[in-house]
């Protein structure tokens, strides 16, 4: 659709008309075709938040690393510092029950045991061996 306006002066003695030309965008030469997938705003939000989980994932990666080696250096020492003080036990301590050196195993484990102060998060659990009670209908020897 074209539309004219008027005569307009640009000079003294020319006279020009000037034309005005409106179009539709979807007729245009010069219009873009609508691209099928996603737009650029979708597009950069998709790689920003990509990068963003590539980053969170690698310092959860590393983090992961550096607190796995120090719990295993932590462990390592508090085991390696309970074996010390068996070992100290064994070879310098006294059986209650006699009053002389530990001769057998059972009774150098339950002393340590029942001496041993846990530290802050430890653990420590004596059991006692005992048969399981019998199932119904299956006699002693056969367990």
């Amino acid at each position: 659709m074209t539309t004219t306006t008027g005569p307009t002066t640009k000079g003294p003695s020319e006279t020009t008309r000037a034309r005005v030309a409106t179009t539709d965008t979807a007729t245009s030469p010069d219009a873009r075709p609508r691209r099928p997938g996603l737009s650029v705003r979708a597009r950069l939000t998709v790689a920003v938040s990509l990068l963003v989980a590539l980053a969170l994932g690698a310092a959860g990666l590393i983090v992961f690393a550096v607190q796995g080696d120090r719990t295993q250096e932590r462990i390592t020492l508090e085991v390696e510092q309970e074996l010390a003080e068996f070992t100290r036990l064994q070879s310098r301590g006294i059986d209650p029950a006699t009053g002389e050196p530990f001769t057998d195993v059972p009774s150098l484990v339950t002393t340590f045991l029942r001496r041993n102060v846990p530290d802050q998060g430890e653990l420590i659990r004596l059991v006692e061996q005992r048969s399981p009670p019998a199932a119904p209908g299956v006699p002693r020897s056969h367990r």
